[in-house]
């Protein structure tokens, strides 16, 4: 018998709530994972990612999407559009028991977004037939239905982490937030659209890091889940950063001139700069595509053939990656002893030795 047993029967018996019981749950495999990881006492890595206990919960999460989408297809035989919503309905049920009561994290992780995703599709396509209704456009979504479904995505993502407390959730918040900017700027501004959409990515993608800038300077051990909401913050915020600047640097072009891809690399190693400082590889991870874009550019420059260029380019970015993977506390106490002062240094991730560096 485990100590999530006891603790379950304790509840049962009426020694402690079931509240209490689940925090403690949530505070022993934080304190598991910290340990797992080192955190503190000088070996292992802070920026833990915990998906699954085993290939358990990988063939339960496998179980649940196809359940789910056996739902959704079966009611929509008999209910059409709003199918949706019972396939939104049996994941939040499903949830009550992988997600609260066994904290799966994997499963959960499949039910949040499943039940995210059809919220929002579903009350999306309800709202495109009322209009269709009154209209009779039936083509392609209005921007109306669209804003309908990204505020209903958001609204179910809230709901769904003040619930269950998963950290997952926290991202979904982040993105159907984007999503839902995104869609009343299309309603607001139609033709403005293409030349807000950039500064409104990027204005989302800030306030995500800052989200979750302050989850990470709440929790510098990482021992909490508040450390993890900041992951999936972080890696909403990543990608919109970057495709927000790159492309602001680039016009979306994706031929680019010499001087664009020298840009694109100086922001890109800005970027890279703040990873380090804050110990989040997020931000490099979102910048990849991008870096192999101005790497091939810089290459090309040679003369050489396309496929040299290609080789290069992986062997470069390759390189790159696995270097900095390999040194990182190394690059990363560096940076940090080098850029920032003491007392900001203090609110960090704590920098550690490793014996294998």
């Amino acid at each position: 018998m485990g100590l999530g047993d006891h603790l379950d029967a304790g509840a049962a018996a009426g020694i402690i709530s079931p509240e209490q019981a689940r925090d403690l749950k949530r505070y022993i495999a934080a304190r598991e994972g910290a340990d797992a990881a080192g955190v503190g006492d000088g070996d292992g890595d802070a920026e833990q990612v915990r998906f699954a206990r085993g290939f358990h919960d990988v063939f339960l999460t496998i179980g649940l999407v196809i359940l789910m989408v056996g739902i959704v297809a079966t009611a929509g035989i008999v209910i059409g559009t709003s199918a949706g919503f019972v396939g939104a309905g049996a994941a939040w049920l499903l949830a009550e028991s992988y997600a609260r009561a066994r904290r799966l994290v994997l499963p959960s992780i499949a039910l949040a977004a499943g039940f995210v995703l059809m919220v929002a599709v579903a009350s999306g396509s309800c709202a495109q037939s009322i209009l269709d209704s009154g209209t009779g456009a039936g083509e392609a979504p209005l921007p109306w239905s669209v804003l309908v479904g990204a505020l209903a995505g958001l609204a179910a993502s809230a709901g769904f982490l003040a619930r269950f407390g998963l950290p997952f959730a926290m991202g979904l918040v982040a993105a159907s937030a984007t999503a839902s900017l995104a869609a009343l700027a299309e309603v607001a501004a139609p033709s403005r659209f293409d030349g807000l959409l950039q500064p409104l990515l990027l204005v989302a993608g800030a306030a995500s890091f800052a989200a979750a800038m302050i989850h990470d300077l709440s929790d510098p051990g990482r021992r909490t889940p508040r450390a993890d909401n900041a992951f999936w913050l972080h890696l909403v915020a990543a990608p919109l950063i970057v495709h927000s600047v790159a492309g602001a640097i680039t016009g979306q072009e994706t031929d680019l001139t010499f001087g664009q891809a020298g840009a694109v690399l100086g922001v890109l190693s800005g970027l890279g700069l703040v990873a380090l400082i804050i110990d989040r590889r997020a931000l490099l991870v979102a910048g990849l595509a991008y870096l192999g874009v101005a790497v091939a550019v810089l290459v090309r420059g040679a003369a050489i053939d396309t496929g040299s260029v290609l080789a290069i380019t992986l062997l470069v970015v390759g390189t790159a990656v696995v270097l900095l993977g390999t040194g990182w506390r190394t690059a990363r106490r560096a940076v940090v002893e080098t850029l920032v002062p003491p007392r900001i240094a203090a609110s960090l991730p704590t920098l550690r030795d490793h014996p294998h560096e």
